[in-house]
């Protein structure tokens, strides 16, 4: 199974300890990347500056992949995610993906409001350089990467389309 872990880091030095530690266990240079910037989230959200990535084809190397980012002082996605989706940049449009969920989810029960930080995961990732030129086949590893660090024990199955329409919004 290919996965990918991803770890976010306030500090450039400790970014590029995380990548040479995880060279070190065995990952392959293209298998790792480091990204300065809002690689998933806007530029004036309080998250860590440095996003380092690595592709794991197997559970163990996943394993081995999160143990070393541990180490290295990544950002407390949890303590800080309160923070980043109560910002005025996440909030600035909250109702600009009801009508999908009116349309998908109403149904199903649940709240608007629980698909609200799925929606703008997508969103973000679409308005960011990262991303440009990528299709969502491509993104979907990270994105669900990141969403599972944000949101431990949270499904993607059950957001996944929201992330995706957000997304694919406004793209050709």
């Amino acid at each position: 199974m290919t996965g990918a872990v991803v770890g976010i880091f306030d500090a450039y030095d400790e970014a590029q300890s995380t990548v040479n530690e995880l060279i070190s266990a065995g990952f392959e240079k293209q298998e790792i990347s480091l990204n300065e910037g809002n690689a998933l989230l806007p530029e004036d959200f309080p998250h860590g500056n440095y996003v380092v990535t690595a592709v794991a084809e197997t559970d163990i190397k996943s394993e081995i992949a999160s143990s070393v980012m541990g180490h290295h002082h990544p950002v407390e996605v949890d303590q800080r995610s309160d923070e980043w989706i109560s910002s005025e940049a996440a909030n600035s449009h909250p109702d600009r993906y009801r009508a999908h969920w009116e349309e998908n989810y109403r149904k199903l029960g649940g709240r608007y409001e629980d698909y609200v930080p799925a929606y703008e995961l997508g969103a973000h990732a679409n308005a960011s350089e990262i991303y440009q030129g990528r299709t969502w086949e491509q993104a979907e590893t990270e994105l669900r990467s990141s969403w599972q660090m944000r949101h431990p024990g949270s499904e993607w199955e059950h957001f996944k389309e929201s992330v995706r329409h957000g997304f694919n919004r406004g793209r050709h």
